[in-house]
Order: C-alpha cells, then structure tokens, then sequence
C-alpha cells in the first residue's frame, strides 16, 4: 500500500473533495453508519489519500436509498482507480443492502486483497456469507474480526447464529452470553450514535458495531476522560474550552496507541483557507485515528445545529456550506435517526431473530424469546425453528394452549420431528390430558426409539393414568437404553410401589443413590419402604440421610420419627415429628401422629394440644378423636373423653374399643348402667375381649346385678384360668348371692393362683373375704336356689308372634323356657301375641305350633291345650285390658291424651333441639276435670297414658344378668291404650303375665328395656314382680344380627332339610348355655336333667351351621337301625355325602386368599404353618393324632404355649393349615378321618389327604416367608 500525503502537501483532489472533508463530519454527526472514516481512504491502495465519490453524493444516496446510484458512481471511480479500498467498499455495502450477496462478497474480499486489516471488510463479508448458507466461511471471517476486536459484539452473534444453523448448540450458547454480555454492559448502544472512539458500520443486526475502545473501562474511553472530553455531547468540557485550546492541546488522539494521521495538516491548511479552522469557535476538533484499529475521526460542526461562520485573519468571511450539508436542527435529527432504526429493523432476517431469541432464552428472558421468535415468524411464518422454540418458551411461560398450538404447526411443517412430539407430548402432560401425551411420546418413539428420555416420560404419564404395569415397562425401557438415567431408575421405583412390589422399588431407590448419591427424595422414599417393610434400622439410616440433604423434607423427618417411635426412640421420635409439624404445621398426618406419639409417651396435655389443633381442621378425624379420648381419660376428664368417643360411635366408627373407652368413661363418672350398655356392645363386636367381660362384670356389681357380674367374670375365667382378680371379683359377687361354697373355692383358687395379681393389695382384700365366706358357709343358711323353690310354683311362658315361622331364636328362647320348667318341675304356658291384627295369621301361629311340637317341646296350657288362665290369644282378652286401663285412670296412674300427631312431632323435635330425652311433655298429664270432659263431650280422639312416677329407682334382680336397674326420669308417659282401642305391647305381656301368674319371665335379651315399663304397670296395679331372665342374642358368623341373607333361619327350613328333632334340639340348647364340662352330645333327657338358669351365659352366641350338620351327623349315628328303617327321606343321605366331601376336599388357597383370612395371614401365619410342618416332618403330629382326641388336644396346646398363642389365635390357623377352612367340625377328629386313605369317596377325586395337604403348606410357606425369617 502506498503511504499517506505527508505532512504539509497539498491536498489534490478538486473542491468537491474537501466538500467532502466538510462534510465528513456532518455525515457522521449525525449518525450515519455508512463508510468507514476517511482514513480508510488514506490507508486504502491507489494512495490517493481521499474519498472514491463526492460524499455529499454518498449522503443524498444513502438518505434517499439511492444503492444503484452509489454502485454506479464506485463503479465509475473504480475504472479510474481499480484499488480503490473506499469504493470497494462502498459498493459492497450497496449490494449486501440491496441484497446481491455474491457481488457484495466479491467487493469485500477485494477490499481485504487491498486490506488484509480491514476488520469491517471481514465483518462485512461474513455477513453475506452467512445469508448464503456458508456458515464455515463465514465462521472463518467472524474469527478474523474477533482475533482484532475480541469484543466485537456483532461479529459474536453473527458466529453463534452460524453456529446454531450448523447444529454447535453448545458454541453458539457461548457466543450468545458473551453477545449478550457485552450487550448489558453497553446499555441501549443499539440506539445511541457511534461513541468517541469508535468504528461503526453496518452490522447484522442494522447497529453500530462497537470495538473494544467504546466499552466501559476500554482505554479510549479513560484517554477521553484524561484531556477532559465526553464525546460531541452538547454541554460537555469540550464546549467550555476556547478554538485555541481545543485546536491545540485539547484535541484527543484517538483511542488507544493511534497518533494523528500524517493527512491532517494538509486538511487543517485547506479548512484554514475555507475560514474553517480546526478548533475554532462553535466546532468540534477533528479526531485521528488509525483505520487498522478501526477508529474513525470526528469533524468540526457547529454544536448548534448550524454551519461555523467563523472568517479567516484578514477578517473575510467563510464562504456558505450548501444547504443539503448543513448540520439539521434537532428535531429533524430525531426524525432521521428514527428512519435509520426502522432501516435497521429491515435488515433483520428470520434466522436472525431466531439467534437473538436463542440467545434470550438460554439466559432465561423467556418474554424476550417469545417475541423475537414472533419477530421471525411475521417474516418467515413456515420457520420450523422460531415456531418450534417459540413453543418452547411459552412452555416456560406457562402458557401451555398457546405452546400446543406453536408445536402442531411445527409438526405440520415438520412430522418428523421427534423432538417436537416429545415437547408436545410434555405440554399435554402438564395439561392433565395423559392419553394425548402418551400418543405423542408414542410418536416420538416410533421416529426415535433409541431415545430413553422419551420412554422416561411416557412411563410418568402412564404412571398418572394409574397404568403402572405399563410405566415401569417404559421406564424399564428408558434405563436399558440409559443406565444412568436416575430419573427413569425413580419412577419406576414410584410405579413399583403402587403395585406393591415394594423390595423392587427399594432396589430402583437404590440404583438412584449408586447414581446420585444426594437424592434427597430417593432416601426417603427408601427409607418409607423399609419402615412399610419392617427393616426400621435400613429405614432410620435412609431417613437420616435425607434429612440431613434436606432439612426442609417434612416428610422425611415424619416418616424418621416414625422408625425412632417403632425403634423405642420415643424422645428422637418426638423430636422429629415437632420437625415435621415446625415445616408443616397445617399437615394432619404431621400432627396426628406427633399427637399419637405424645400420648404414647404419657405426655397427655400436649397430646390434646396437638390433638386439638388437628380436630380444629378436621373435625371427624376418626384415629385423632380416639387418642384425644384416651388422654382426656387419663386426666381424668370422662366428661370431654366421653363426648369424644361419642362423636367418634356417631361417625359410624363402631368398634370394639370405642365401646370400651366410652365404657370406662360412664362407669368414671358413676353411670354404670350406661357403661353395661356399652360394655355389652362391644362384646357385641368382640366377643373374646375379656377385658370387656371383666369391665362388665364389675360394672354390674355396682348396679347391684351380682348374678351377671358372676357371669362375666366367669367368661373371663374360661379364657384364663390363672386370672386370679377375675376368681376374686367372682368369689365376692358369690358371697354376696349366699352361694358360700362357690365363693370359698373362689377365694382358694385366687389365692393359689401364681401371677402377679397374687401380689396386689386386692389378693390381701381377697383373703379377708375368704375368711368371711368360709364362716358364712358353717351357718348352713338356704341356697338362693332352695328359697326360689320355697316360694310356689314355677310357671314359665312362651308368647310367639304369629307374624311369620318360627325363629331359631325363638326355639331356643322356647327351649330353654321348658328345659327350666321340666328341671324344676314347673308348668310351660304358650300365650298367641297377636294383637297386630293386620300381620297376624291363623296360618302362622299353625306353623309355630307345628316347629315346637316337632322338636318335642310340649306345653302345658295353650291355646290348642286350653287352661285355667285363658284365653290364651291377646286378641281375645281386649276386654280384659280395658278394664285394668279404666281401674288405672280411676286411680289416677292413668290419663286420657287429647295430643295429635302434628304436636307429638313438635315435642319430639324440641327435645332433639334442646338434647332432651325425647319423652312425653303434654299438657295432658296435669289438664283439669273439666278440660278433659270437654273433649271427651266432642269426641275427640285420645288414646292412655301411664302416668311415670319421678324420681325413682326401679330395679330388678335378672336370674342372668343380675340386678338391673332405671331411673323413671329416663321414661315418658307412655301409651297403654291406642286411639283406635287397641292395647300396645307392653301393657298386654304385664297384665298377661300377672294374671296367668307367671313367676319366670325368661325371654330375649333385646326385651330388656321393655322391663320397666311393665314393672311400673305390675307396682301399679299391685301384681307381683316376677323373676326375669334375659337371655342373649344368636349372631351370625360374622358377628351381625342373624337374618335370612345367612341361610336358613327358621326350624322349619332345617326340618325340611333333613335335619334331627332331637340335633337341633342339642344344638340350640348349647347356644348360650352349658352345665360347665366339655360335653356336647346330650339326649333330651340328659339336657332336662341339667339344664339350670345360673349356666346361661350372657355373651351372644353364634349360629355355626357347619357345627350343626356335624352334631346332625353324631346324632344321626347314634339312632337304632330300626328308628334308621322307619326314616322315609333320603335328602339327609344325601346331605352327609355333600357335608363328607366338604370335609375331605382341602380349599387352601381359597380360603387364604378371602377377605376373612387377611387377619390370620396378617398374624404371623407361616410361624403357625412352619410348626405344622414340623410336626408332620418329624412324625410328632402322626403320634399325637394316634393318642386320640385328647393326645391331639396335648400337641396343640404345647404349640399354643411355645408361641404365646391361645384361643381364636391359636384355634383359627391351626384349622386353615390342616383342613383349608375357617370353620368346621373339631380339627382332631377330621385328621383321624382323612388318615383312613380308602373307600369311595377317597376314590371321587376330590380328597386330599394330609401328606399332600402339608406339601401344599410347604410350597405356600417357600412364596410368603415369615418377616422375621426374611429381616433376618
């Protein structure tokens, strides 16, 4: 290249050349990114040293868009002067606007040919060449801008914009940061003119660019500083300063190491003779700086907007500046700029938004993203990438429809791609729509099938459509293709767990922690596994890690205070589920079990507390009302536990348990007839609970029932005979009969008995006791049996109801009736109740004389019989009733009531409101003579009522159940006397019974409450009370009221059946009673002989058919061959073959399998089955069953012994591992039976004999181990 004009030469070029110099400044005062400066020119090939066109024309050209002009004028210039770097350039600018890209890239490389400095040429021409799709050569040149200028920030997007095209995500993201960077450092530049210091020109995205030297901090910008000079800005220093010493001293260098270019004395000399001196008042001094570093100078222009009119020394003026140079005032510079951003924004292309964007969105700008993606889409609608990541980053935005939307029309534009399924497929997902999502990640697969992520996340919808089975195929999918992929292993885990496969999932946990061993979440999902697995030590470690990744995991500390609590840890339980509630006080779990934990721990104000909080939210929070209770209780707050534990029965939790908390509760508070109530139904519930039984037994000895207390606690006794405070509680209720002799050997027996009751104070109490019984047994006082007798005649009564057949409740109520009366040598009375004349029938009350007379029970008077008490049907003694009603109201202990329906229903409502009893309130009961008349005179409907004495205590002496007694404020008047003449129930049975002087009333328990009323009518009238006895209900198997939905219920039916008289017989008579040995065959006979009223047991009893048919059977095989001949049914034949087979068969895995062995398995069966197997293995089981019953009996109960099992808990599995079934006839004797391998029905296929039946266990004990065994 040749060298510029020396230092004091002439400038060559004609006038308007220096216009140009003029102009120069003017050009780039206001902010035209046109040419370099015009020391390009100088260091350009040709050493020309000026300009390739006039600039005013480059200015009119360029304002006016004029790009052919310009090309033509260099054109022109460049045939005269072919190395022209300035027209070069100048042309290739006007071509890259207009779009020719080859011919622009053809200029600018010339340029560089000329300039291999030229970082604007190779800017520039890396520009086109990216328009073009040659990203690698445009890289080339982005690279040579960026070795000059590092911080050159457009040719830094322009690389990553190639790069991203190219698919180098990676190398793009860090040229967009480091673009974005060097943005936010410069602030709005986009918007600003080209700082001091600084070389502009057109940059991709229509903006300066900026070199190092116009960056915050860049020397230029500190040199600026040093000689007191802010840029052209109106109101800086460099206004402030005289010509002279902004001509001289005060003119900057430039930026960097750049001196002043050897062309500029030559220019001030020219500008003198113009009257245009440098530095002189109202003008900016000219700005030298090397085009190598890309500097460009700024001329002098009147800060004003005008044009200097300064004159020379001899005093002429300057001559006029042409008015299209003339500097614009500032408005029109607004306006200009304004056209110039507008032109910038043209030049952007949709790639070009589509890079900014990608830039914006790696850093997080989502809003900005979106909108530059929208920016390229108005200009290319059909670019795939801009709708693609448009729908990304709305993804981000939560704008999920409008993502939807984005991502289909990428798929129309592109169906191939598996990415743009797969995002769709998520955006679905998050949308809730599971079955779109699993399609689209279905579609991804197909396209992509080695692509584990898109398994990964069909498997977590198919998780949330509850297709588990599904998920963990596809996360089992994902971790074959990616075995590091420790989401897919934590899914899967979490699939696994919902089908219950928990040592699996605690396996994927575990893969997850191998990967990342700081998964937080993964040690506490393992570590709840192995709290649900038992593994509390595995589990206590996991938790602990968890915890300790993650403090804020609430319910990692729950689920570790947990293990602690299980563990004994009660003070680390406590403190960790304090955590949890501190990190969630309002999570009901949290508290519930911090609550629970409390009461545990004895600490029960707090427990209430917490406990309180929790009910606060949710009232009806079953497991928090009853541990509230309980604490309530232990304060000794029955009151509030009591209301607890009702509101918890009135939720319909009806459990055993409540019923005995709220028990203890009545009895506390001295409400024991209550606290019978509910002692009574939760042996309802439970009828092994001895707990109950004793509670009860107590209970009734505090209402004065010595005879019941006696009765529970000898329950209590047969379940553990070493009970020492239940022979204790028995030998003083015995005392206080006068049964002497049985209260002696209940004191002997408690005080020989060795446990630990032996050493209580009460075994002290109990030796006094014994002494006083054994002194009362020398007085040889009467029995309480031998005084009954003294007293007359026994006559009992049964009074059916001819509504329907015959009950086997009923029959037994019946049987036991006439048992009693043959035992004692007493009268049974049969007595028809068919006062409800619209369900009565003659042909019902034939079908229940048929049933009695059929199991042999037989009476003495009856409708059918006759007797001196009849009539012995309701319906015919209506007159009889009558008269006692009238006899009652003359005394007045009865009165008419004038009530309707409507205002009953008032009264009953108001006492609800008011949590009244619901009892007769009437004015009637205290209306005068007259008020009564006057209805009576008009005819007014009325039915009787018994006027209640207040305030009374009516007790009774219940042969069963012992002394029961009420209180007459619980009870209303009550009716005795319809509207319509017809006497209710309860007035009929008293009047009856007196009059047929019944001195036993022995009937159900559920007429129990009835009892009052009918006493009140007996006192009233002045009949003797007789003796009652109510005997318990008959349940189902599975412990609800017998009905029809469990089979046959009527005699009649088991008549029909083929049933014996005399089984059935035998049967219904063990159903609440026994005369205390371990006999269960009895002949009527025998059963007569034995049968007393102080053996009836007051727990329910249980209808078992199967026993039934086996006592059928035993009976059966007892009967003479002759009484065998002369039976003309077959069906009981057939009938035992069915019952045999039954037994023969061996329906294991049924049985297991069935809800009602869930809680035997759940018991730690196989430790049951484990020692069967032994048994049978080591010819233990063999010898025992060759022993007999008895030697069968033996072997069990030392299995009972050596596992701590007894009763329902021994008795149940045992009989599921031998026989396969929940019920059925002694286990003993079927193992005898099916030890005889031969005959026909062993040949029927169906028999499974004891050998096979113990392999059978084997292979069932091999799939469900014993948890110890496994933890082991």
């Amino acid at each position: 290249m040749e060298a510029a004009t020396p230092p004091g030469a002439t400038l060559q070029p004609p006038d308007a050349d220096l216009d140009f110099l003029a102009s120069g400044t003017l050009e780039r005062r206001r902010g035209d990114e046109g040419a370099p400066a015009n020391g390009g020119a100088a260091g350009g090939g040709g050493g020309t040293g000026h300009g390739a066109l006039p600039p005013g024309r480059q200015f009119v050209f360029r304002r006016n868009a004029d790009y052919d002009s310009l090309i033509e004028a260099c054109s022109r210039k460049l045939v005269v002067q072919p190395n022209n770097v300035r027209a070069l350039m100048i042309r290739a600018n006007s071509y890259l606007k207009k779009g020719l890209l080859e011919p622009a890239i053809a200029d600018y490389s010339a340029a560089l040919a000329l300039d291999s400095r030229s970082v604007d040429a190779a800017y520039k021409r890396g520009i086109a060449l990216q328009k073009l799709g040659r990203y690698e050569e445009a890289i080339a040149d982005f690279n040579t801008v960026l070795a000059a200028e590092p911080s050159h920030v457009n040719a830094t997007y322009g690389r990553a914009a190639c790069n991203s095209h190219m698919g180098r995500y990676d190398e793009a993201n860090d040229d967009y940061e480091k673009a974005l960077a060097a943005d936010k450092a410069l602030g709005s530049w986009r918007l600003r003119s080209t700082p001091p210091g600084s070389r502009s020109g057109v940059s991709l995205h229509g903006s300066p660019v900026t070199s190092v030297s116009s960056l915050p901090g860049s020397a230029s910008k500190q040199q600026q500083q040093e000689n007191g000079r802010s840029g052209d800005i109106p109101g800086s220093r460099a206004r402030e300063r005289s010509g002279s010493e902004a001509s001289t001293s005060g003119r900057p260098t430039g930026g960097g190491d750049h001196g002043a270019d050897p062309w500029l004395p030559a220019v001030r000399t020219r500008l003198s003779g113009l009257g245009l001196q440098d530095g002189s008042s109202g003008s900016m001094p000219l700005e030298a700086a090397s085009p190598l570093r890309g500097s460009r100078a700024s001329g002098g222009c009147s800060l004003d907007g005008g044009v200097p009119a300064a004159a020379d020394a001899a005093g002429h003026a300057a001559p006029a500046v042409p008015q299209e140079y003339q500097h614009p005032p500032p408005q029109r510079q607004q306006q200009q700029q304004q056209q110039r951003r507008e032109q910038h924004r043209e030049v952007l292309t949709a790639d070009d938004h589509h890079g900014r964007g990608y830039a914006l969105r790696k850093h997080g700008d989502f809003a900005g993203a979106v909108a530059e993606y929208s920016a390229g889409l108005a200009l290319d609608p059909k670019h795939f990438r801009c709708r693609f990541n448009r729908a990304f980053s709305l993804d981000k935005l939560g704008n999920f429809a409008a993502a939807v939307a984005d991502y289909e029309a990428a798929l129309a534009l592109d169906s191939s791609s598996s990415y743009a399924h797969y995002n769709l497929g998520i955006v679905h997902d998050r949308l809730g729509d599971f079955p779109a999502a699993v399609a689209r990640f279905t579609s991804a697969i197909e396209l992509e099938p080695g692509n584990a992520d898109f398994y990964h996340n069909r498997g977590f919808s198919l998780r949330k459509m509850e297709r588990y089975e599904d998920a963990v195929r596809d996360y089992s999918a994902a971790v074959q293709l990616n075995p590091s992929h420790s989401k897919a292993y934590y899914n899967r885990a979490v699939a696994l767990e919902r089908l219950r496969r928990y040592e699996a999932a605690a396996e994927d946990y575990g893969a997850v922690l191998v990967l990342d061993p700081r998964n937080a979440p993964a040690h506490q999902n393992r570590g709840a596994l192995w709290l649900r697995l038992g593994r509390l030590q595995d589990a206590l470690d996991d938790l602990g890690a968890a915890v300790e990744l993650d403090s804020s995991a609430a319910a990692a500390w729950h689920a570790r205070g947990e293990a602690k609590e299980r563990l004994g840890d009660a003070e680390g339980a406590l403190a960790d589920l304090q955590k949890a509630c501190e990190l969630e006080p309002a999570n009901p779990a949290f508290l519930r079990s911090l609550g629970l934990a409390l009461r545990n721990g004895g600490q029960h104000e707090q427990a209430i507390a917490v406990l309180s909080r929790l009910l606060a939210r949710q009232a009806d929070d079953e497991a928090a009302l009853q541990a509230r209770g309980f604490c309530l209780r232990k304060l000794g707050s029955f009151a509030a536990a009591a209301a607890d534990f009702s509101r918890l029965l009135s939720l319909g939790h009806a459990t055993a348990r409540t019923y005995n908390s709220r028990a203890y509760c009545h009895a506390s508070l001295g409400k024991y007839a209550a606290a019978v109530a509910d002692y009574t139904a939760a042996l309802a519930l439970d009828a092994g609970n001895t707990h109950a039984l004793f509670n009860r037994g107590i209970s009734h000895e505090k209402c004065g029932d010595l005879a019941a207390a006696v009765e529970d606690f000898s329950a209590c006794i047969a379940v553990d005979p070493s009970n020492a405070v239940a022979f204790y509680n028995r030998a003083a209720a015995l005392d206080a009969l006068g049964q002497y002799e049985r209260a002696v050997a209940d004191y002997r027996r408690a005080l020989d008995a060795e446990n630990e009751a032996t050493k209580a104070p009460q075994s002290r109490r109990g030796a006094r006791y014994a002494g006083k019984a054994r002194a009362a047994a020398t007085l040889d006082r009467p029995t309480a049996a031998a005084a009954a007798a003294a007293g007359g005649e026994v006559r009992v009564r049964f009074a059916p109801s001819p509504t329907g057949y015959l009950h086997v409740g009923g029959a037994r109520t019946a049987l036991f009736n006439w048992l009693f009366a043959k035992n004692v040598g007493g009268k049974l009375i049969l007595r028809v109740e068919d006062t409800d004349a619209a369900r009565s029938t003659r042909e019902s009350e034939e079908a229940v004389l048929t049933d009695l007379k059929w199991m042999g029970i037989h009476w003495d008077e009856g409708p059918d019989v006759g007797g001196p008490y009849g009539p012995y049907r309701q319906s015919e003694r209506k007159d009889i009733y009558k008269q006692y009603v009238d006899q009652l109201v003359a005394a007045g202990q009865a009165y008419p009531c004038f009530c309707t329906d409507e205002e009953l229903e008032a009264m009953k409502k108001d006492a609800e409101e008011k949590k009244l009893p619901p009892i007769y309130r009437g004015k009637w009961a205290s209306a005068s003579k007259e008020e009564v008349d006057d209805m009576m005179a008009k005819g007014v409907p009325h039915c009787y009522r018994f006027r209640v004495p207040k305030s009374q205590i009516v007790k009774i002496q219940d042969v069963i159940r012992g002394d029961v007694s009420w209180n007459t404020d619980t009870l209303g008047d009550f009716v005795l006397l319809r509207s319509n003449g017809l006497p209710v129930y309860n007035f009929c049975v008293a009047i009856d019974d007196a009059l047929m002087k019944i001195s036993h009333v022995i009937r159900a328990e559920e007429h129990l409450p009835n009892t009052l009323r009918q006493v009140l009518i007996y006192q009233a009238l002045g009949f003797p009370t007789p003796i009652f006895g109510h005997v318990s209900l008959i349940l189902a198997p599975d412990k609800s009221k017998l009905s029809k939905r469990h089979g046959a219920t009527s005699v009649g039916e088991f008549r029909e059946d083929g049933y014996l008289a005399a089984a059935m017989l035998n049967y219904l008579s063990l159903l609440g009673w026994n005369d205390g040995s371990e006999q269960e065959i009895y002949s009527v006979e025998e059963l007569q002989q034995a049968f007393s009223l102080d053996r009836i047991t007051k727990s329910a009893a249980v209808f078992d058919k199967t026993k039934l048919s086996w006592m059928n059977g035993q009976h059966l095989r007892s009967l003479p061959e002759d009484d065998m001949r002369s039976m003309n049914s077959l069906e009981l034949v057939a009938d035992c073959d069915r019952e045999l087979r039954a037994l023969l068969t061996y329906p294991l895995a049924e049985t297991l399998a069935s809800d009602g062995a869930k809680a035997v398995i759940e018991d730690n069966f196989q430790e049951i089955v484990a020692a069967a197997l032994a048994a049978h293995d080591s010819g233990d089981l063999a010898a025992a069953l060759a022993s007999g019953h008895d030697g069968f009996k033996k072997w069990l109960n030392s299995v009972g012994k050596a596992q701590g099992r007894k009763g329902k808990r021994l008795f149940m599995p045992m009989r599921i591992a031998f026989t396969g079934r929940m019920s059925g006839p002694d286990v003993g004797e079927v193992l005898n039976m099916l030890a005889l391998e031969s005959g026909d029905v062993a040949e029927a296929g169906a028999y499974v004999a004891v050998p096979q039946r113990m392999e059978a266990l084997r292979a069932w004990l091999a799939a469900n181990p014993a948890p110890a065994a496994a933890e082991a």
